[in-house]
């Protein structure tokens, strides 16, 4: 090489180390710029999908509203399709709340009285639709729970799959009609023998004579002895009338075990003192809770407040 070339290469060198130099800067710069610019691009698709979001869920409202809130063309379906509809919207199991009540229907005659079943549950919306969903309802709740010295509010129910309940009442004075419930005393005859499933409180098989009813309800198939969680019973959550009566599982083995037992050995005494060969309802040991599987205890109600 020439050493006139040697300034030329110097030169040459000095400019790759001062492109070197600003490349490393503008990389730098570009870093910086990426930064501030990507969040700014991720909100402004956000935003426009959030935008999108609103516009289509407003579409969807606006087509809602413009359609009908009923079904004209039902009717016109054929018959035996619209009786098939009605009876799979009819209700699964209900646990029916029974209570005796006193009442006196002429305030001139106050030493007269009627006792009256209510029922603390509601009837089937199928019972108010019209006429040919009525019909349908009624050939499943068939059976009205009243005789001729006790009558009834004209409630029905599925004695195959409801249960009837019989709670502990919240006033003093009910305790004198719940013997009347328990030793059958209140129901028709057809009800005692068509009862499969009957739920009665823990304090009323303590208090008064331990499970009679089953002295009179001879086809019982299910017994539930319902346990408290709390001594207070105006502190049982189950009581407020807000979604659907169900029973769930009581935590306690051993109280399971002892009302269990207890139960137990009461209806093979009734069953050799009365000289019978009934068979045995099964018994279960439950809770009154309300909302299903996602009830909440009073215990854990208490706990979380």
């Amino acid at each position: 090489m020439d050493s006139s070339d040697l300034p030329t290469i110097e030169r040459i060198q000095h400019l790759a180390r001062s492109i070197l130099g600003c490349s490393e800067l503008f990389s730098t710069e570009i870093e910086c710029y990426n930064s501030v610019i990507t969040p700014i691009i991720r909100l402004q698709k956000m935003q426009a999908s959030a935008n999108e979001i609103k516009s289509l869920t407003q579409g969807l409202l606006e087509g809602s509203a413009r359609q009908p809130r009923s079904f004209s063309l039902f009717p016109m379906l054929p018959v035996e399709l619209r009786l098939k509809i009605w009876k799979l919207a009819l209700p699964g199991p209900r646990i029916v709340e029974v209570y005796l009540d006193r009442v006196v229907p002429d305030l001139d005659r106050s030493y007269y009285h009627e006792d009256i079943l209510r029922v603390n549950t509601p009837p089937p919306a199928l019972m108010h639709v019209n006429w040919e969903s009525r019909s349908i309802a009624f050939e499943k709740y068939w059976l009205r729970l009243g005789n001729a010295e006790v009558k009834d509010d004209f409630t029905r129910i599925d004695p195959a799959e409801d249960t009837i309940f019989i709670p502990w009442p919240i006033l003093d004075c009910g305790e004198i009609f719940i013997d009347r419930l328990i030793n059958g005393t209140a129901w028709s005859e057809e009800a005692r023998n068509a009862v499969r499933s009957m739920a009665v409180d823990e304090r009323t098989w303590r208090e008064l004579s331990g499970p009679s009813n089953f002295i009179y309800f001879e086809n019982l198939e299910k017994y539930t002895l319902v346990a408290h969680e709390s001594y207070d019973i105006c502190w049982e959550g189950w009581r407020k009338p807000n979604t659907d009566l169900c029973f769930v599982d009581l935590d306690d083995e051993e109280e399971i075990e002892e009302l269990h037992c207890n139960v137990e050995s009461r209806m093979r005494d009734e069953n050799r003192d009365y000289n019978r060969q009934w068979e045995l309802p099964v018994i279960e040991v439950k809770v009154a809770a309300r909302g299903g599987r996602n009830a909440v205890s009073i215990s854990d109600f208490i706990i979380q407040h």
